[in-house]
């Protein structure tokens, strides 16, 4: 076994959580719950086949975090109230019985929300519209609605959201850890991005107003959980040229790794990494006691990134989409304890196959 593969099958502390190995799957949307936000024998099968198969982290597609504008695609599981976390623990703890770590991604779709049960518009920092046209593979149809501009009462909400959703995951589901998610293109990325926040005074206008938003989430999660469990905040890599912010006339910018480091007031400094140096497309690792942050993308909403697989963290994926929404599934509750009737230990994903899972 030479070197690097010794190191990616060694095990990893996060915070006193020990993953067995360094191989993660990255969220990958699916919008494959029923309609009431709660995981399915589906989504219970797809997650347990990466444990019994032996990767060290398996981090949920992103779980809207209210009841009010987060949820982003019809058929998205959510963590909003105690009935979807109780709905999560028992796909937890199977993968937990194997050996794997589980991180539950938060997250709150803003503009980009094309399939919301709660509410019938969408809100952001300001009111642009996305560019782009909605994901047909999502049940979208049409451009994007121009959104309303978030009120500071509904600012405070969100940051509630997170604290609440956070609390549920670790208390009442079991997860080992939590990761906020602040990218592609989404309500804590249309804060820092310039193009599509236009506010002026404490949540916009220079780079620390455009960073509170997501500073305040992560402070205030902290605060409601503690320090043990694992947390991470994902923020974006710099956008390609060939994705650059379509809004004529605003100014398309990138934080620097400084910039960055002010999502760290109030965190520990070794939860936050530097992104390296302008134009350094890597991405940043995890370090620390569990936080981390990566280069954020200041450019246009409305992107979608295919790429599965990416590591700790990684992008959502649209990744075999089912049929009709809730069509021929059932609640994970409906059969506790079967682990689906389906399953052939020849499908299993094994370590060193990837991280691309498939339905």
């Amino acid at each position: 076994m030479n070197d690097s593969l010794s190191k990616i099958l060694s095990k990893h502390d996060m915070k006193g959580a020990i993953a067995r190995n360094r191989l993660a799957v990255a969220p990958m949307t699916r919008v494959s719950a029923t309609p009431a936000g709660v995981p399915t024998l589906a989504m219970r099968d797809y997650y347990t086949r990466f444990a019994r198969g032996g990767f060290g982290l398996v981090i949920t597609e992103g779980l809207y975090t209210d009841q009010a504008f987060s949820q982003g695609y019809l058929n998205q599981p959510g963590i909003a109230d105690d009935a979807q976390a109780q709905a999560w623990k028992e796909l937890t703890g199977d993968m937990q019985e194997d050996g794997t770590l589980v991180l539950a991604q938060l997250m709150h779709a803003g503009a980009l929300s094309q399939g919301n049960r709660f509410r019938n518009h969408t809100v952001a920092p300001s009111a642009v519209q996305p560019v782009g046209q909605q994901m047909s593979f999502y049940y979208g149809e049409g451009p994007y609605p121009t959104p309303v501009e978030i009120t500071e009462q509904e600012i405070a909400e969100v940051i509630d959201g997170f604290v609440q959703t956070a609390k549920r995951a670790v208390r009442i589901a079991g997860f080992d850890g939590v990761e906020i998610h602040g990218a592609n293109g989404y309500l804590l990325d249309q804060f820092l991005t310039a193009g599509t926040n236009l506010r002026t005074g404490r949540w916009g206008g220079d780079v620390q107003g455009r960073v509170r938003l997501l500073e305040e989430v992560v402070k205030a999660v902290k605060a409601a959980i503690g320090d043990d469990p694992p947390g991470v905040v994902e923020v974006d890599e710099p956008v390609p040229e060939d994705l650059a912010d379509d809004h004529p006339g605003r100014r398309r910018e990138q934080l620097s790794g400084d910039e960055v480091e002010l999502v760290g007031r109030g965190v520990e400094d070794e939860d936050v990494v530097d992104p390296g140096p302008a134009g350094d497309r890597g991405r940043g690792d995890r370090v620390g006691r569990g936080v981390r942050a990566e280069r954020p993308r200041v450019g246009r909403p409305g992107r979608v990134d295919r790429r599965a697989g990416r590591g700790l963290g990684g992008h959502q994926s649209a990744e075999h989409p089912p049929g009709a929404p809730g069509e021929g599934d059932e609640p994970v509750e409906a059969h506790e304890g079967d682990r689906g009737d389906d399953h052939h230990e020849a499908d299993e994903p094994r370590v060193g196959r990837g991280c691309r899972g498939h339905d």
